[in-house]
């Protein structure tokens, strides 16, 4: 599965794969992680710390883990949880990478790793450069017309100091895509920004987009909805 972004955001980019991860919560078990899958709030989370916890389960470790969560309407917060990682996908969740949860709204420390998040066959290649925003406006203003309303959250954002075409600020993003009807996606984008909407470009900022019903991975970004619902 590849995610396509048009206009102002505008890449392929595809998913990171995190193969063989259940979640286990620390209070309640299976269960209650499970109910998160269901009913939590998604938010990107950096990986500040993980151990051994000393269990296993089917061969493979329950790893404790130290989230920084970024929620898109409140404070960065931490909490723990605990997961069972397949042996083989540990170097892939290393401090300082960024992940999708869900956490309880209520009592927001209860978190699980958003297993809707990942795409477990897809490779993740290498960002294209974007393109300039005439080459895609029709496509874009198609999409905006037509498409299905759905959410693109920032969870990795990095300047490169570089421009692209148009003279526009070119960031390297992760996404996390959701869009009614279809399973979340995670991947990396490389986008050409104008100077007005860099300050948007942060993590754990939620952006509205429209995607096509036909094709959900391929969106552009609703500016003139996320300037009107801002307070």
């Amino acid at each position: 599965m590849r995610i396509q972004t048009v206009g102002a955001i505008g890449l392929v980019a595809s998913l990171t794969a995190l193969p063989g991860c259940a979640v286990i919560n620390r209070m309640s078990g299976i269960s209650q992680a499970q109910q998160l899958q269901r009913t939590g709030v998604s938010a990107p989370a950096t990986v500040l710390k993980i151990w051994d916890t000393g269990m296993t389960l089917n061969s493979d470790p329950v790893v404790g883990f130290l989230l920084e969560v970024h929620p898109s309407d409140g404070d960065t917060y931490q909490a723990e949880t605990k997961i069972v990682v397949s042996r083989l996908a540990i170097p892939r969740i290393q401090p300082g990478q960024v992940v999708g949860v869900r956490y309880d709204p209520v009592q927001r420390t209860r978190v699980s790793l958003d297993l809707g998040a990942w795409d477990l066959e897809s490779p993740t290649p290498e960002p294209t450069p974007p393109p300039r925003a005439a080459e895609v406006d029709a496509e874009k203003q198609r999409l905006l017309a037509t498409g299905v309303t759905g959410s693109a959250t920032i969870m990795k954002t990095h300047a490169l100091g570089l421009f692209d075409a148009d003279g526009r600020p070119v960031y390297d993003l992760m996404l996390m895509v959701d869009v009614p009807g279809s399973k979340p996606a995670l991947g990396p984008a490389r986008v050409g920004v104008t100077r007005e909407r860099e300050s948007w470009f942060r993590v754990g900022q939620k952006l509205p987009i429209k995607a096509d019903p036909a094709q959900p991975s391929r969106f552009t970004v609703d500016w003139d909805r996320l300037e009107t619902d801002q307070p």
